[in-house]
């Protein structure tokens, strides 16, 4: 408890937010010294991302799972968010809470976290729609274009029942194409994930 009540008057945070973040980071295994650089990570972003301690603690061991980042690389991943949110319409909480929805689908699908990050932002900035939506349609996306590609435009969901995917997958070429991403080729077959960084983060120096 001591050692929180350092943290809090070293960090200019309720210690009862640290005790939250603490308690997620913990159920999730990591080292104390793990714990101790995402203790000071998650402080930074909630304090400018204005979201709770708890919640950017989850966000950020997702995405460090995700994209296997070590704990001390953390910070410089935060600082992408923060470029982000100064250079777009996006806000760094929610664009973190938004990449760690879909970053596990969207690194097996080759997708790096500084695409990603710009896809979110870009998108945002086009569509007027919420970091969540764009992330919940990102995230089907990556999940689905590998079934459709095999010719499966029907799934079989986890209740045992099946769900017909083309409205969906419509949906999100529409929304990816107000930013140039194509997902087929001129003969309307789809291609791989595009990587192509997008004109707001070139524009700005993020990449």
């Amino acid at each position: 408890m001591s050692d929180l009540a350092d943290k809090s008057l070293d960090y200019k945070v309720d210690i009862s937010d640290l005790e939250k973040a603490q308690e997620t980071l913990l159920r999730t295994g990591k080292s104390v010294e793990d714990v101790n650089y995402l203790m000071k990570d998650t402080v930074m972003l909630a304090k400018t991302g204005f979201m709770d301690t708890d919640d950017v603690a989850e966000s950020l061991v997702t995405i460090a799972n995700a994209y296997k980042y070590e704990a001390d690389e953390m910070e410089n991943v935060i600082s992408k968010f923060l470029a982000l949110d100064t250079a777009s319409n996006t806000v760094a909480g929610k664009l973190s809470s938004a990449i760690a929805k879909t970053a596990s689908n969207a690194q097996m699908a080759g997708v790096s976290i500084d695409e990603l990050g710009g896809y979110i932002s870009q998108l945002k900035n086009t569509t007027g729609k919420s970091e969540n939506e764009i992330a919940t349609a990102l995230n089907a996306m990556f999940s689905r274009v590998g079934n459709v590609k095999l010719g499966k435009y029907e799934i079989e969901l986890e209740d045992g029942t099946s769900e017909d995917i083309t409205q969906s997958l419509n949906d999100t070429e529409r929304m990816l194409k107000n930013v140039g991403i194509q997902l087929r080729s001129s003969k309307g077959e789809f291609k791989a994930i595009p990587h192509k960084p997008l004109k707001i983060r070139k524009k700005n120096g993020i990449i």
